[in-house]
């Protein structure tokens, strides 16, 4: 006898976290595989460690999401840069209590720029907000992701504090771009398909007329 259950619609997304050194990056990946669908892959040798984890979108869909967690020296961004070229989003993530590290989040965005598929959607993640000794206000943060485009959250990976939500945000807004993608495909299809059926039609007709 078959349930009435129905099987969610599963969606592959990877997921890149960037930003300086000690900005947290490790601990919302810890955070973000606080559950039992969650496992972990360390890889020493390129500084960068890997998570997946399934999250539930909504009744229909739910994503695989692989979540990237690169080092934030300079001697390993040549390695990363091959990761790029597979992500579907990328949160840059400062210290709200670094200010060198808000400072970097623009040579960050212009790195994905340069490496990343250019659809690939992106955020502003301010860590540690549980802490008050900030070198960097909500306002001011909220003011650079304006002008770099994107949406901008505040997260605190000690307390668990919007970690899930951050992410999920992100896995949601690239499935929206997917789908619009794909739309936009069947519409240029669909324009060139009638293109060619009236470029045919032509054809035949000019034939029609031809004296030879």
């Amino acid at each position: 006898m078959q349930s009435g259950k129905k099987e969610r619609k599963q969606k592959k997304v990877e997921l890149l976290l960037l930003g300086n050194c000690a900005v947290g990056k490790t601990s919302i990946l810890r955070r973000f595989t606080n559950a039992p669908t969650a496992f972990q892959t360390y890889i020493p040798t390129v500084g960068i460690d890997l998570v997946k984890r399934t999250l539930i979108l909504d009744d229909e869909n739910e994503a695989c999401v692989k979540l990237w967690d690169t080092a934030g020296q300079e001697r390993f961004r040549t390695i990363t840069r091959a990761v790029y070229q597979r992500c579907d989003g990328a949160m840059v993530v400062f210290d709200v209590c670094n200010r060198k590290s808000f400072l970097a989040v623009h040579d960050w965005i212009k790195h994905i720029e340069q490496n990343a598929p250019h659809c690939v959607a992106k955020c502003l993640v301010g860590n540690r907000a549980d802490l008050l000794e900030r070198e960097v206000s909500q306002d001011e943060a909220r003011e650079t992701a304006k002008e770099l485009g994107v949406p901008y959250f505040e997260t605190s990976a000690k307390l668990d504090r919007n970690v899930e939500e951050t992410v999920t945000s992100l896995v949601q807004e690239v499935c929206n771009r997917n789908e619009s993608t794909l739309e936009e495909s069947a519409i240029i299809n669909a324009s060139l398909h009638r293109l060619s059926v009236e470029y045919n039609s032509l054809t035949k007709s000019e034939d029609s007329w031809c004296s030879c």
